[in-house]
């Protein structure tokens, strides 16, 4: 590749999962006309009628994610680039970048800038507590569990070192293998609970990375729901009736939806053991995070 080739300023947004990239990928990213939106979004719907996703788009992707072993394509991807709206940042985006799931994070933020080596890196965490609390809603949702959450916690602590979703928030040695390639000065990690507050802050932070003045945010739409406490209840419970429920048409779903909302189901704590462990685990990561990003997270 001819790295002196003059392309328009590449983001990358590299996830983390479980921290609102579908949000970023369907409101945000693909509807910003300053921005030209290459990808990647997978798995969804609600993608606009103007998006169509390139196929060596999806052939870079798949090779960052270590889906194959090369990528011969790069003429092509830095075409695609530089024939975009030359006013417009371009930005990528999929949260796989950031898992240890097929190779390293660390192998991953190598392909990335062996292909673009000026790229700027987008992340956004939440607290490891968080994340595997998300994760395991999104896994039970999806019928790859039928466990609770500390069953699966502690399933995922027998098998630390092969456990996908306990190494992917090893936050200082993922994040740290960006900052190793790209730079600190080219990284930038913004905190998933500031979402929660302000949508409006963090979105102005997010435009202010990328270059852009913040015109505000108007959509309302709701990504992923997650399961209310009473509905994991009921799937724990009732494991093959819960299964059925995507068969359901959606005016009864949305019933339901209520009818659990209203139920007054605590959801499953994390046992002290549990929690003990996942704090000693990811200390130090928390602290990388406070001291090199600011990111503080919420006890």
């Amino acid at each position: 590749m001819n790295r002196n080739m003059p392309i328009n300023k590449i983001y990358i947004h590299a996830g983390y999962l479980k921290n609102a990239s579908s949000f970023l990928q369907l409101d945000i990213f693909q509807n910003d006309k300053r921005i030209n939106f290459h990808g990647i979004i997978r798995d969804h719907d609600n993608v606009s009628s103007d998006f169509v996703q390139n196929p060596i788009i999806s052939e870079f992707t798949a090779y960052i994610r270590g889906k194959t072993d090369s990528f011969l394509r790069e003429k092509e991807l830095f075409k695609i680039i530089k024939n975009s709206n030359s006013s417009n940042i371009n930005l990528i985006s999929e949260e796989d970048f950031s898992t240890c799931d097929n190779i390293s994070v660390d192998e991953k933020a190598r392909r990335i800038k062996e292909v673009f080596p000026s790229a700027k890196i987008i992340l956004v965490v939440r607290s490891p507590a968080s994340f595997l609390r998300s994760l395991h809603a999104f896994y039970f949702r999806g019928g790859k569990i039928k466990v609770g959450l500390n069953e699966w916690i502690d399933e995922q602590l027998k098998n630390y070192e092969e456990s996908t979703a306990m190494q992917t928030i090893h936050y200082k040695k993922n994040i740290g293998s960006f900052v190793e390639y790209f730079g600190i000065e080219n990284v930038y990690v913004l905190n998933f609970e500031d979402m929660t507050p302000n949508i409006e802050i963090f979105l102005s932070k997010l435009n202010e990375i990328m270059g852009l003045e913040y015109v505000g945010y108007s959509s309302k739409a709701k990504r992923n729901y997650s399961l209310t406490a009473g509905e994991m209840r009921f799937g724990l419970k009732h494991t093959f009736l819960f299964s059925l429920r995507c068969y359901l048409p959606q005016f009864i779903k949305k019933n339901l939806k209520q009818h659990f909302l209203k139920s007054k189901v605590e959801s499953e704590r994390f046992l002290p053991l549990c929690e003990k462990r996942i704090e000693e685990l990811y200390s130090k990561d928390i602290e990388y995070l406070k001291n090199e990003f600011n990111i503080i997270f919420q006890k």
